[in-house]
């Protein structure tokens, strides 16, 4: 990381930069064609029930829970109420913005672009009336929220044009365009949560503790993200500043983080106490739902390798970050920033073991790497240190050229509604995962 104070002029080119970086990536997400609205479907109806009702019940959406053939309702207490199977998390994430849609109407438009098109003439702004646009522009802005904090975080290790520049990549290199912004997948909100998790990291002593409170709710979302939780309390414990020895632990920064989980826990088990009437939603949140198979290598060479789901196969830009392996183990890089790049890695395995147990590891009816799309912000953070010690003009010219390898795949992504034909025909991939190495019949080219 870069040491010392950064003049007021940096500072302000930060300011400046960061608002023209939002509207170009958010209006990119927002006017990209493709909406994909499966397991997310009752996120958004969740959060309209929230603030009309008062309730996470879902009866008033009686036509739509048939429509849908009943997929992702569970019906919990005796009253058999229908409720949303997946976490309420990322309901509760967007709930600041459903709500002032909701008690300001007009606001609708000017909050999630592109919109308005498709509201009724004649009538006052509802947000069902566009709920799959709505979907795709709230999770257009999860991800650029959370892109915003990777840049500001970036600006620690890079001048403030390469950190835009590197920001921009991972935005149209990578699953946050063709995955995560394309509805209210539980991947854009992760990365939101992530990101600013990280940037409280950067922001010292003081801040650290605060992390608890992302990573923690990110429970609330994903509950992979439990293993990321693990990892920011070892890293909390240890960064104390360069002239600290190892075996001391931040016990101040270590306390904060976990007080402010353990607020995030007390919310959790009320809500779900108040919901199901009982500590977890036994339906989702079932630790058998990872175990061994017997494709659990070939899961984890997938994630990362094969050409229909593999991360570093349709953004090979990210190949570049395991330059940062000799850095977190070099004498010569600050302790901190050894420190914060184990933590990366750590969070990177973990979470790519984590989702190889999973018996569906062919990552489901999607576009992509959608397991992977949560870490990317370890990714860029790798990148970033890489970027800031290795200035050489081969590894420029090297991600350059793999930048531009990846941004029409991922374009097809967000524009090719065709692209998901791919997972039901020839054959459904649900019956044979093996496809997601068939070169030939390639995702992308559909």
């Amino acid at each position: 990381m870069r040491q010392g104070s950064r003049s007021v002029s940096e500072r302000r080119s930060r300011w400046r930069v960061a608002p023209l970086l939002f509207c170009v990536i958010y209006a990119t997400f927002c006017f990209s064609p493709v909406i994909h609205s499966t397991d997310s479907v009752w996120v958004l109806p969740t959060a309209v029930s929230i603030v009309r009702d008062g309730d996470f019940y879902l009866p008033e959406f009686r036509e739509l829970i048939r429509h849908k053939k009943r997929y992702g309702i569970q019906r919990v207490t005796k009253k058999r109420r229908p409720v949303n199977l997946f976490p309420y998390g990322t309901s509760l994430l967007i709930l600041p913005i459903v709500a002032t849609v909701e008690w300001v109407p007009q606001t609708l438009p000017y909050l999630l672009w592109n919109t308005a098109e498709a509201l009724p003439e004649g009538k006052e702004p509802d947000l069902l009336d566009v709920r799959l646009r709505a979907e795709r522009a709230l999770g257009a802005l999860c991800t650029t929220g959370a892109l915003l904090f990777l840049f500001f975080i970036g600006c620690e290790f890079l001048s403030v044009s390469s950190s835009a520049l590197l920001v921009l990549a991972f935005a149209f290199g990578t699953p946050a365009w063709s995955t995560a912004s394309r509805g209210l997948w539980q991947h854009g909100p992760v990365m939101l949560l992530f990101s600013s998790a990280l940037f409280l990291f950067l922001k010292g002593t003081v801040f650290r503790g605060l992390a608890g409170l992302p990573l923690a709710f990110g429970y609330l979302v994903r509950p992979t993200t439990l293993l990321v939780w693990g990892w920011g309390g070892l890293l909390v414990s240890a960064l104390r500043g360069a002239k600290s020895r190892w075996w001391r632990i931040s016990w101040g920064s270590l306390l904060i983080y976990l007080l402010c989980s353990l607020l995030v826990a007390l919310l959790f088990l009320s809500l779900n106490e108040s919901i199901y009437h009982a500590p977890l939603n036994k339906k989702y949140y079932q630790p058998g739902r990872l175990a061994y198979h017997p494709d659990f290598w070939q899961a984890l060479c997938a994630s990362l390798l094969s050409p229909n789901r593999g991360l570093l196969f349709q953004s090979p830009f990210l190949f570049l970050s395991f330059c940062s392996i000799p850095l977190a183990l070099s004498s010569s890089v600050a302790r901190d920033e050894r420190i914060l790049l184990l933590f990366c890695w750590g969070s990177i395995v973990s979470h790519l073991v984590a989702t190889s147990l999973f018996p569906n590891w062919w990552h489901g009816h999607c576009f992509g790497s959608r397991y992977m799309t949560d870490i990317l912000p370890f990714f860029f953070v790798l990148l970033c240190s890489v970027f800031s010690r290795m200035r050489s003009k081969l590894l420029l010219g090297v991600m350059m050229l793999t930048v531009l390898i990846a941004l029409p795949i991922h374009y097809r992504g967000a524009h090719a509604r065709s692209v998901f034909g791919w997972n039901t025909t020839p054959v459904n991939v649900d019956h044979a995962p093996e496809r997601v190495w068939s070169l030939r019949d390639w995702q992308v080219l559909r």
